[in-house]
């Protein structure tokens, strides 16, 4: 990162960084959701091709990695500038973290469900009250990060 760049300045930059994995982020869930989640994808596994649930998995993961760099990488940030930016500033700073972790876990609860869709697609036992948990603590942890993300956005005219 660029140390010539004022505190509210880095911090824009890590809020487009965070953006730009939010966006990774949607388009996985989306295509998870058009390969394993239509009618197209239920015609699919009758006659044969199935869901690619590994690839779900290894995608996610990689995005997890991801997300845990960029959290890694917002504390640094945070630090490396708390004595020189405002409260204001800092208050963004603190929600553009907590969104980061919200969104990561999202992305982990993602994986999750994949992989168990996944180890089923192979032979492994995955009952309906296991399946709906997982869903469930996936969905909630969306509406957690879209919370936050409504908080963040309050705070957004502090920074942009």
């Amino acid at each position: 990162m660029n140390y010539d760049l004022s505190p509210k300045e880095k911090i824009k930059v890590c809020a487009l960084l965070v953006n730009s994995k939010l966006d990774k982020y949607i388009e996985l869930h989306d295509l998870i959701l058009n390969k394993s989640g239509t009618f197209r994808s239920f015609i699919k596994n009758l006659v044969g091709i199935s869901v690619p649930f590994d690839q779900f998995v290894q995608r996610a993961e990689e995005l997890e990695k991801e997300l845990k760099t960029t959290t890694d990488g917002l504390y640094s940030t945070r630090n490396s500038i708390k004595t020189s930016m405002t409260p204001e500033e800092g208050k963004y700073m603190n929600c553009l973290i907590t969104y980061a972790e919200k969104v990561h876990q999202t992305i982990t609860a993602l994986r999750d469900c994949q992989e168990a869709y996944y180890k089923k697609s192979k032979g492994d036992k995955l009952d309906w009250s296991t399946a709906s948990e997982l869903e469930d603590l996936y969905k909630r942890s969306i509406d957690d990060y879209k919370e936050v993300g409504l908080q963040l956005n309050d705070l957004s005219n502090i920074i942009f």
